[in-house]
């Protein structure tokens, strides 16, 4: 069950999470799914003598607050780049640093809805820190040419345009046991290598299977975040007073499934959505309780806002939807076997859709992750995990299903497998991520190489390689999109 009733006002999440501090023991395409399938899949280095951590979750700035799962560190944190100083007579700590980043890439496959090369962009970022005894601030900016997207309006929500504002936020410390950071910025949670749960925080799906850096799959976000960290607890609680939506597969780069066309479509047709954007109306508010046991990482959560993708649709306007979303759910990461098993579940209460009888909205669901790392051999780390996602009244789902929608059905099941390798200079790293679909027949590989010519230059390609025989199902919807793309990045 959900954590809480859907009428209880947010502040009662904020009061119950604090309230457990002191007694804590220490998709697929569907009628309901009138948009591109959110697809969901988490983003750190490896530890010296253990497995990696999921790939992009770089360590938080924060030595206090828990690691953050592979990939989804701070941009910049793994070049070696950057410029570090200290004023004395002001007492300040002050770093900067960035990149050049030059990316392109070629759809392998013929798609008469969107052109032949997927990716073409010249992209400069610049990030920098201030900090004082008080006060920090943090500002990650990019500035993008993009050879496919000439003559965009510039929206800093969806990254359209020459701009793309990463970060800007400031943390402050009223007390020693306290930080609250306000502003724009990047969160992640939870414990899965891409594959998502309990983290309801922002995704770029665009960017995720365009070809670009691991990085850019965490979208950013405006919010306040208050961490509060105790002897054996940290609490963090999150607030967006405006929702905050995934950049979602919209057709616009990507073509994909049109379920009222009952075909793959693309640019020409992008998905018209209606997007809650009233601030302090259409607001969200994440809450984590998390602390260490022993050698295990344990963690509950708790969530109040929408879907992030619009999973719902309106027949009458013909309008994609972003549905009323309640879950709740835990986590534990620790050691087991030479290797690192991860436990996570979900519930998702779909609150627009209590009875799970509306066919326009996504139903109430139980999501499950298991997963097991280990190193097979020198260098060399494997990982695995499974997915499952269970439709809650799926019965009263099908009963009220428009004659020739496609079904979903009422368990999903998914499996993934990466592979990763690096030689002792860590200077060539290799990885292969797969995942396949038991439940709809499809699949989705993303091998990546990565040469480091020196602390500065970084060479790298992958692929993005999609597959399945139905053109609605999760990974057969954008089959057409398979792509190989290669980058150069200089970092400063």
């Amino acid at each position: 069950m959900p954590l809480v009733s859907p009428d209880c006002p947010k502040s009662f999440l904020l009061v119950t999470a604090l309230a457990a501090v002191a007694h804590l023991p220490f998709q697929e395409a569907t009628a309901a799914s009138f948009a591109e399938n959110p697809l969901p899949f988490n983003l750190e280095e490896p530890q010296e003598g253990e497995p990696e951590v999921p790939v992009g979750l770089q360590a938080a700035d924060d030595d206090r607050e828990p690691g953050l799962p592979a990939g989804l560190g701070p941009a910049g944190a793994d070049d070696g780049a950057g410029v570090d100083s200290f004023d004395r007579s002001t007492r300040a700590f002050r770093e900067f640093g960035g990149f050049l980043d030059l990316r392109s890439g070629s759809r392998l496959r013929d798609d008469p809805d969107e052109p032949q090369q997927s990716l073409g962009e010249l992209r400069l970022q610049l990030n920098g820190k201030i900090a004082l005894e008080w006060i920090t601030a943090r500002a990650v900016v990019d500035v993008v040419h993009d050879y496919l997207a000439e003559g965009q309006e510039l929206d800093l929500d969806t990254s359209e345009g020459s701009i793309d504002l990463r970060t800007l936020d400031f943390v402050v410390s009223p007390v020693e046991f306290a930080d609250l950071r306000i502003g724009r910025q990047a969160l992640t949670w939870g414990v899965g290598d891409l594959l998502f749960l309990n983290d309801l925080f922002p995704k770029d799906w665009n960017a995720f299977f365009l070809g670009r850096d691991l990085e850019y799959l965490k979208a950013p976000a405006d919010v306040a975040r208050l961490s509060l960290f105790f002897d054996d607890v940290t609490v963090d609680v999150v607030y967006g007073p405006r929702f905050n939506a995934d950049r979602f597969l919209d057709r616009r780069r990507l073509s994909s499934f049109d379920p009222i066309a009952g075909e793959i479509s693309g640019a020409d047709t992008p998905l018209p959505v209606d997007r809650p954007d009233r601030w302090f109306v259409d607001d969200e508010l994440a809450v984590r309780l998390a602390r260490t046991v022993g050698s295990w990482e344990l963690a509950a959560y708790g969530y109040q806002g929408f879907w992030k993708s619009p999973e719902g649709f309106d027949p009458d306007l013909s309008v994609a939807l972003f549905p009323r979303l309640l879950s709740g759910g835990v986590s534990a990461r620790g050691p087991w076997r030479k290797g690192i098993l991860s436990l996570e579940g979900a519930s998702y209460r779909s609150i627009d859709d209590p009875g799970g009888d509306e066919p326009y909205l996504p139903n109430s669901r139980w999501l499950f992750l298991a997963g097991y790392e280990r190193e097979l051999t020198t260098d060399l780390i494997a990982g695995i995990q499974y997915m499952g996602t269970f439709i809650r009244q799926h019965e009263e789902y099908l009963q009220n299903l428009p004659d020739g929608t496609p079904a979903a059905a009422a368990s999903d099941h998914l499996m993934t497998l990466r592979l990763s390798w690096q030689n002792r200079a860590q200077m060539l790293r290799l990885s292969l991520f797969s995942m396949w679909g038991i439940t709809e027949g499809d699949g989705y590989l993303r091998p990546h190489v990565s040469y480091a010519l020196s602390d500065s230059w970084r060479l790298e390609t992958g692929a993005n390689v999609l597959h399945g025989d139905q053109p609605h199902s999760r990974f057969g919807q954008l089959e057409r999109n398979t792509n190989l793309w290669g980058a150069v990045r200089y970092s400063f």
